[in-house]
């Protein structure tokens, strides 16, 4: 008898049965942890911002006002001086999967708190299991957690 090299026919085809099975499987996971971290991602990048603009308050001895626009589609949040209308930083997003909302302008004063306690809601296609809010405390805290604005 002969030695047999590689695999059969019969052999191949099972294994990628079971290969095919183990993606179909996997496939919805993946989709939720895209979904998860598209959401975790733009929640931090506007955290980023104004943790950015508090510490620019703090350092000019300034007000700093960080601002929101929405023009259909895109999102613009801009930290700006409020003495001089300096720019300093802005944050541009484009996803028509995204929607912000309670951004209303927050104002660090010159010893970083907020005049005003403010709560920002993200969601993703109005689905709350993807909801994130980001809290700025009166004190200038800054905190993010999963879930709807309380």
């Amino acid at each position: 008898m002969r030695a047999s090299r590689g695999f059969s026919l019969v052999e191949m085809l099972v294994a990628v049965g079971i290969v095919s099975i183990i993606t179909a499987l996997a496939v919805p996971s993946f989709n939720e942890f895209f979904r998860s971290n598209k959401v975790a991602s733009h929640t931090n990048e506007l955290v980023a911002l104004l943790n950015y603009a508090r510490s620019e308050a703090l350092k000019r001895q300034a007000n700093v006002i960080v601002s929101t626009s929405n023009n259909g589609n895109q999102w613009l949040f801009e930290a700006r001086t409020q003495l001089d209308n300096q720019l300093l930083r802005q944050l541009s997003k484009t996803d028509a999967d995204i929607k912000w909302t309670g951004a209303a302008p927050i104002t660090f004063d010159l010893r970083g708190r907020s005049t005003d306690a403010h709560c920002l809601q993200l969601d993703l296609n109005d689905d709350s299991k993807y909801r994130h809010h980001i809290d700025v405390l009166a004190g200038g805290r800054i905190r993010a957690a999963l879930g709807a604005c309380s």
